[in-house]
């Protein structure tokens, strides 16, 4: 189903929120060095501070979960979808049967994210991995971000986030909230885990049937 693999890796718009420069390492200087990694096409820098791996991993069981607990909602706002006429037991076994295929797909638009030479494809469905990948660093270069709420307890940390940004190819701005966990280890934060994947799945997956009509029926 490409509008799920889409939002997939379109939860990957969480690395181009920025909450400005600290001296101190802080949850928001992680944030800041996460911008600059992905300013500079480094994905060693950006390992530093965060396994993007490992958090679309998690994200994928989150967003499928999440997909088949709302299959109703989405079925009523898209009629014409025929992955929302399933049921959410279905929903769950068609994308851990295709789990490998999709991550797949995923990692590869992270390996474009981080190509300095990406040129975005003039159409969307030219080349959908190159651009999602483009999609997501016009995400980036167009970002407006609030930091709305920072709570640390120990060695975690919640940052609450308002991230408003511009779509290449579906036109328009969208508005993501994001909620992000960082964790302390060995004097230094990092990203481990996106906490609100309920509430971004649904602006995600307005902008994929923009983007991405067309149905994966494998």
């Amino acid at each position: 189903m490409r509008n799920f693999l889409l939002s997939l890796a379109l939860m990957l718009s969480i690395i181009f929120s920025t909450a400005g420069c600290e001296r101190e390492d802080t949850p928001e200087a992680a944030l800041e060095d996460i911008k600059q990694a992905i300013e500079q096409c480094n994905d060693e820098k950006f390992s530093e501070r965060a396994d993007v791996r490992r958090l679309l991993d998690v994200a994928y069981d989150d967003a499928s979960l999440e997909l088949a607990s709302r299959v109703r909602e989405f079925g009523a706002a898209y009629p014409d979808d025929p992955f929302f006429k399933n049921t959410a037991e279905d929903i769950i076994l068609y994308n851990e049967l295709n789990r490998d295929e999709h991550m797949k797909f995923i990692n590869a638009v992270v390996d474009e994210c981080f190509d300095r030479t990406l040129t975005p494809p003039a159409n969307f469905n030219d080349d959908t991995i190159k651009g999602t990948a483009a999609e997501l660093r016009h995400y980036f270069a167009t970002a407006q971000s609030t930091v709305k709420d920072v709570k640390i307890n120990g060695l975690r940390a919640e940052i609450r986030i308002e991230a408003t940004v511009e779509s290449l190819y579906a036109g328009g701005s969208h508005v993501l909230p994001l909620v992000l966990e960082f964790e302390k280890a060995e004097e230094r934060w990092r990203l481990k885990e996106i906490k609100n994947v309920g509430e971004i799945i649904t602006p995600l997956v307005d902008i994929a049937e923009i983007l991405w009509p067309d149905q994966f029926n494998s």
